[in-house]
């Protein structure tokens, strides 16, 4: 069952005729955690891959894959596929 919670878009709240809007959050979950480094989550402080790291030193692919599972493992995640092209993340990943 994908999760719920209030709907961002482009790191906003979305509202609607004043009230807050709820949505499937397993993508904006996984988009959150990618981006996010260590220390941004004050009561997470260990969460965070920090991709943009990854992408900007090149040969560090492995380690990105590494760091990935390994974060989405630890937020129930299974880490199915990620693809880098045109310094773009793309993640296929399933609730467990």
């Amino acid at each position: 069952m994908a999760r719920q919670d209030i709907r961002l878009e482009d790191n906003d709240l979305f509202i609607i005729d004043g009230d807050l809007q709820i949505n499937e959050s397993d993508q904006q979950h996984v988009l959150d955690l990618i981006g996010s480094y260590l220390g941004h989550w004050k009561q997470f402080p260990l969460i965070g891959v920090g991709s943009s790291f990854f992408l900007k030193s090149p040969g560090r692919m492995q380690e990105l894959r590494a760091e990935t599972s390994r974060q989405l493992r630890g937020d129930g995640y299974r880490l199915n596929r990620i693809d880098l092209i045109d310094e773009q993340i793309y993640i296929d990943a399933e609730l467990i």
